[in-house]
């Protein structure tokens, strides 16, 4: 007889969910351990239900006092109960084994201690009655010599029960952080917290600058040097006064000092964590920062993983990546030539690898497929993130084993919009404090809008609810509105009529459909079809409502070739330089004629192009921020780019690192773009941060190192 049990028979590597899944599915039955935690866990409540809908008896054991809420008694009232309280447990224990042996009709004997066990297993050990927090071994000992191929689900997930005789750890304490009402996250598509190697500081970046908190205090305080608004900033010789969010804050090694990426200038700084003048280190970064030592990892888009002095220098190229891949998030490993980081290819960081690699023989080691923003753990263990919910594993950083299954920890972390970067808003000290930005569980990202903006910077929501949006597109004649949506599990395309006659209808279903682009005529729709790493192109017929595939059109990433609407020429962007650092956009000719005009600046990361109505205005998000920037042009008799002129508005999700681009022109000379959900700015509720005090003793006992 066989008892599966989670966490601890999830095979290494193995998908949490896909794991658990597949154990539902060939079990005989299903075992709850039901308490106050797994009542409250979506992620008990969709077990139970796939238990519930493949015809599975569902026996429960509840261990604490509790009455399961509705979402659960709905599968749970017709079904076997037993109750594990008051103690003594044995007695409880054998009255499930005795029910779940009936059920399976399993034959059992009495021990000698009397203690119901399967026939030919030993007898249980006697009872140990000192409780605490986590699932005693005897009782997995007895429920799996008992429960014959049993599903045993949230027995450690839930934190139900433990008997042990071990001293308690300290105390685990939880709270949150209130900021400031008139404060707001920098962005969310970086890192914006981090917490001091002795975990008594957290620095956080909002409202473009940099604010220290201690743990005790009861109000931030901005770190003098970081304020950047306006032109006598302190930042001024390093960044653009008019848009320059600090982001990625990392802490020295001593706690001394704190480094910061530079959005607008692509570059990375330092500054005295008591404040000061700001000392530029390089330029680059914007994919994670790590501070080992005396240098300074970060991820660089286009390139891979770079090395640079703490003092500044010139960055070394250390990991290298393949055209379509992007490394985030690097951490040294504890001997000082390992690097761990987030490997990603196509699209979807919850598909992306989480890698280590040597230094010194460049050997890579896939340790876990499928996840992003990993770091490594004094207690042994690798935290990391898929969707909006962050997983442990136990991990010998000797060996570079992954060692059990995976196991959820927090759920509801905030993470970056779709498809920017692999970012997910928590931070752990060494030792053992926890900070973290609330988010959705279920997602990558916030809920969103779709708006109607004009050239200052003025914008009104559209009349859809919010949802998981990105690349609206608006359709030839202006009355129609074609977007995708993507929850991190599937990508839909969607069509809205802008004068809201009609409802807004779901043109796909079932796998990533995404970007959607509408033909001159506007009865027909391209957009991309995403399996595994490859990228088609597909054609959707809006008056017969076929879709086809595009042959001959395949890639590893998606295209951002704009065609003006007299066809006669092209505007795209592409990656340039020795190690990819930069997208520079052009305009060519069509059909080519081999004359090729350079449109945005040197200095600067341009994507997303796009032409006016008109044809003679091309707008693009010249990087690293959301800034958007427009050039005149004019094509007779040669072809003559004015100079860059930015406009004011900004767009939602759209960094360097998104494929979509996140915005179109109107006829009318209107923008059609994404804007933050919910309510408005002046009613904004104030950003929490929920701060885990000792968290290690709480990673400990749900991920056991023994």
């Amino acid at each position: 007889m066989r008892c599966w049990i989670a966490p601890r028979d999830v095979a290494a590597g193995k998908v949490w969910d896909e794991a658990i899944l597949d154990a539902i599915e060939g079990a005989s039955a299903f075992l709850l351990i039901l308490s106050s935690s797994a009542n409250g866990s979506h992620f008990v409540k969709n077990e139970v239900n796939r238990a519930f809908s493949l015809g599975k008896p569902i026996v429960t054991f509840r261990v604490e006092d509790v009455t399961p809420g509705r979402s659960l008694d709905l599968y749970l009232a017709r079904h076997h109960w037993t109750d594990g309280f008051p103690p003594p447990l044995e007695p409880r224990v054998a009255q499930l084994a005795a029910a779940v042996s009936g059920l399976l009709g399993v034959g059992i004997l009495a021990g000698a201690s009397g203690t119901a066990v399967a026939t030919g297993a030993p007898a249980a050990p006697p009872r140990v009655k000192k409780r605490t927090g986590a699932a005693p071994a005897w009782l997995r000992r007895a429920l799996t010599a008992t429960l014959g191929a049993l599903v045993v689900a949230a027995l450690t997930a839930a934190g139900t029960l433990s008997w042990r005789t071990a001293p308690a750890g300290p105390a685990v304490a939880r709270f949150e952080l209130t900021l400031p009402q008139d404060q707001a996250p920098s962005t969310t598509a970086r890192r914006i917290v981090a917490v001091s190697p002795d975990g008594t500081q957290i620095v956080y970046a909002a409202d473009r600058r940099l604010y220290l908190r201690s743990i005790g205090d009861l109000t931030p305080r901005p770190i003098s040097g970081t304020d950047i608004v306006g032109a006598g900033g302190g930042l001024s010789g390093l960044t653009d006064p008019v848009f320059s969010p600090l982001t990625d804050p990392v802490f020295s090694p001593d706690g001394q000092w704190i480094a910061f990426f530079i959005v607008s200038r692509a570059a990375i700084g330092k500054i005295p964590a008591a404040g000061g003048a700001p000392v530029a280190i390089a330029d680059g970064g914007g994919m994670g920062l790590h501070w080992s030592g005396d240098a300074i990892l970060f991820g660089q888009a286009g390139a891979g993983i770079m090395r640079v002095s703490a003092n500044g220098g010139t960055p070394e190229l250390v990991v290298r990546v393949e055209e379509g891949q992007v490394a985030y998030g690097p951490q040294m490993l504890p001997d000082g030539e390992t690097v761990l980081f987030t490997l990603a290819e196509g699209i979807g960081w919850d598909n992306a690898q989480i890698v280590a690699q040597s230094l010194r023989s460049g050997d890579r080691t896939v340790l876990i497929k499928g996840g992003s923003d990993a770091r490594y753990l004094e207690t042994g263990h690798i935290v990391y993130a898929v969707r909006g919910v962050l997983f442990g594993v136990l991990f010998d950083a000797q060996s570079l084993a992954v060692t059990g299954g995976a196991f959820p920890l927090v759920e509801g972390v905030g993470r970056a919009p779709t498809a920017t970067t692999g970012v997910a808003q928590f931070a752990v000290s060494p030792t053992g404090t926890l900070i973290y930005l609330p988010g959705p569980v279920s997602s990558l990202t916030a809920q969103i809008a779709i708006g109607r903006f004009d050239r200052n910077g003025s914008a009104a929501p559209l009349k859809v609810p919010t949802g998981l949006y990105l690349s609206p597109r608006v359709s030839p004649d202006g009355t129609r509105l074609a977007f995708g949506s993507d929850d991190g599990k599937e990508a839909a395309i969607w069509v809205h009529d802008l004068a809201g006659t009609s409802a807004t209808r779901r043109l796909t279903f079932g796998g990533g459909n995404r970007f959607p682009v509408w033909s001159p005529k506007g009865d027909t729709l391209l957009f991309n079809v995403t399996k595994g790493s490859t990228v088609s192109l597909w054609t959707l017929s809006l008056q017969d409502r076929k879709a086809a595939p595009f042959p001959g059109v395949e890639s590893s990433i998606p295209t951002t070739a704009m065609l003006s609407p007299d066809g006669r020429w092209i505007a795209y962007s592409t990656r340039q330089g020795a190690q990819g650092a930069l997208s520079v956009v052009y305009v060519q000719p069509f059909p080519a004629t081999g004359a090729v005009y350079q449109i945005s600046g040197s200095s600067e990361d341009g994507h997303h192009p796009v032409w006016s109505a008109d044809g003679r205005e091309l707008f693009y998000i010249p990087g690293p921020g959301t800034q958007l920037a427009s050039v005149r042009i004019t094509t007779s008799p040669a072809f003559v780019s004015s100079t860059v002129a930015p406009v004011v508005m900004r767009f939602q999700n759209d960094a360097p690192t998104a494929p979509a681009r996140n915005y179109d022109v109107s006829r009318d000379g209107t923008f059609i773009g994404l804007m933050p959900g919910g309510v408005p700015t002046g009613d904004r509720a104030a950003m929490q941060f929920v701060v885990v005090l000792n968290w290690f003793e709480e990673l400990k006992r749900l991920v056991p190192v023994n």
